[in-house]
């Protein structure tokens, strides 16, 4: 299969928290139960398939654009107010931030 165009793991409608975190601030979602972390090991699987030496994976990834993002389907499904809401940014910030850490 040729990759040299891109790979997309991007799911619709997954937030960045992981369903049990999201489940402890009261956060449901009714179209995904997926998240950051289910994308990102999806990653972190296809490049160690695609490039089994560590040498040709940063190679090849060395000139490769990363996209990370996401976040707003995190604050959906609440039935609770703005400010409650607010609680998760720092849980989301978090998340995102140790998903950029397992890009090489």
């Amino acid at each position: 299969m040729d990759h040299s165009k891109g790979v997309n793991f991007a799911v619709a409608g997954v937030s960045v928290l992981p369903k049990a975190q999201r489940d402890k601030f009261g956060s449901h979602l009714k179209y995904s139960q997926s998240s950051l972390d289910v994308q990102l090991q999806w990653f972190v699987n296809f490049s160690r398939e695609a490039f089994p030496n560590e040498s040709a994976r940063k190679a090849n990834f060395e000139s490769a654009l990363f996209v990370l993002g996401g976040g707003g389907n995190d604050y959906g499904g609440f039935k609770n107010t703005p400010q409650e809401r607010m609680t998760l940014i720092p849980y989301v910030i978090a998340a995102l931030k140790q998903g950029m850490e397992l890009v090489p």
